[in-house]
């Protein structure tokens, strides 16, 4: 069995936001920075579940581009 490997999200998508830039989770609905600068549809969470499953082809503007 192997497990998932680990995510480092540093800074992004941003941990922190002001009203304006709130948004839902596209996945699970939790309150994130939906809008803006270091914005993403996904929760840190939910990001950085999706982002262990990419691999080093993909690349995310403000994660790893």
């Amino acid at each position: 069995m192997t497990t998932a490997p680990t995510v480092e999200l540093k800074d992004y998508p941003a941990a922190h936001w002001n009203s304006d830039e709130a948004g839902r989770c596209a996945r699970c609905s939790e309150p994130c920075k939906k809008y803006g600068s270091m914005a993403n549809p996904l929760c840190r969470g939910c990001f950085a579940k999706t982002a262990a499953g990419w691999g080093p082809v993909v690349r995310q503007k403000g994660y790893n581009a």
